[in-house]
């Protein structure tokens, strides 16, 4: 295992620390019989992959005295993690901030674990299902991340999916300075390179073409 360096302990603390204030806070305000119907406005919230038990679920607006991470502490309760993934779940919320992204490396949350049973593996398997709560894209670690874990809630037959995929990946800059006419000319010309390296694929040019049988015979 690598050494600690004095930055990753002091994360870690950080996370310690805030695990165990959400405890006491918890056992102390939070009511038994809570009605979330009327802390958060009513809907469904889109992505949650059937995780949850019930189909009338409230969506985040970020218009209550509640905060995301209650929010998401609440759909992390509704999902049917196992003890351990639920361990996990809760110290990925606490290290979400208030604008929905993660602040500290995956790294980090599985070292304030302190359970040597715990592998980077599930730890990055809980945060996917966390991605998919609402709003979908939380725990996400910037913009472009966000956007496609969004992206890939869409069904795959969706029009042009794959090209805001490629626009997101490689030219969210652009998007965001609203330079649309340099994103044109790279989409064309990357348009161009694949159909070039189609066109030199022997496999490509030698396909078979489909032959319509002739029934007269």
């Amino acid at each position: 295992m690598k050494k600690s360096t004095p930055a990753k302990r002091k994360t870690v603390k950080t996370l310690d620390n805030r695990r165990r204030a959400r405890t006491k806070r918890d056992a102390e305000e939070l009511p038994l019989d809570a009605s979330w119907d009327t802390i958060y406005t009513a809907g469904t919230p889109s992505g949650t992959s059937g995780d949850y038990i019930d189909d009338e679920l409230p969506v985040y607006q970020g218009e209550t005295t509640q905060t995301l991470q209650d929010y998401l502490m609440w759909q992390v309760e509704l999902t049917p993690f196992s003890d351990t993934d639920r361990a996990i779940a809760t110290s990925i919320v606490d290290a979400v901030d208030d604008t929905g992204y993660l602040t500290v490396p995956l790294e980090d949350i599985l070292e304030s674990m302190g359970d040597e049973e715990i592998d980077i593996d599930e730890v990055e398997a809980v945060l996917k299902r966390i991605q998919r709560f609402d709003p979908v894209g939380v725990a996400a670690k910037d913009l472009r991340d966000c956007l496609l874990i969004q992206l890939s809630q869409f069904d795959k037959t969706t029009p042009w999916l794959e090209e805001a995929r490629l626009i997101i990946s490689d030219h969210l800059d652009l998007l965001a300075n609203h330079d649309f006419r340099t994103l044109m000319r790279r989409h064309a010309s990357e348009r161009r390179c694949a159909e070039r390296s189609r066109q030199s694929d022997p496999v490509a040019r030698s396909a078979p073409r489909a032959v319509d049988p002739d029934w007269r015979t």
